[in-house]
Parts: C-alpha cells; sequence; structure tokens
C-alpha cells in the first residue's frame, strides 16, 4: 500500500488485528492500528478487556523493537 500511498501518509491496519500477527505487519510497513471487537465487545468484562489490551501493548512493543 505504501507503494501507492502519498509519502509519509501513516498507514493504519484495521479489520482482525491480533497481537500475534502485529510484528508481521510492522515489518510490512504499518504505522499503527485500529482494535475493535477483538478488544471490546459488549459483555466484555473491564479485567477481561485489560488483559487483551495488555496483550495489543505488549505486541506492539515487541514489534517495535525488531
Amino acid at each position: 500500500m505504501k507503494a501507492v500511498l502519498p509519502r509519509g501518509l501513516p498507514l493504519l491496519v484495521v479489520g482482525g488485528i491480533m497481537p500475534e500477527s502485529m510484528a508481521m505487519w510492522k515489518a510490512a510497513g504499518a504505522d499503527g492500528f485500529g482494535l475493535g471487537s477483538n478488544l471490546f465487545k459488549p459483555g466484555t468484562t473491564a479485567a477481561i478487556c485489560g488483559e487483551r489490551a495488555a496483550g495489543y501493548i505488549a505486541a506492539v512493543r515487541a514489534a517495535e523493537a525488531q
């Protein structure tokens, strides 16, 4: 996508993002991620949402360190 988008335009990946796939997307040039129902759905407790968020944070930090 970056080959056809204006230089410097951030590329945010959305839809089906899982912690396990974040490093691959970062390596491919993603600048960020949009999270939705994999993080929160109606009925998800704050504790579960927090655990999921921590997993995403750890994954994006690991991807940035590579």
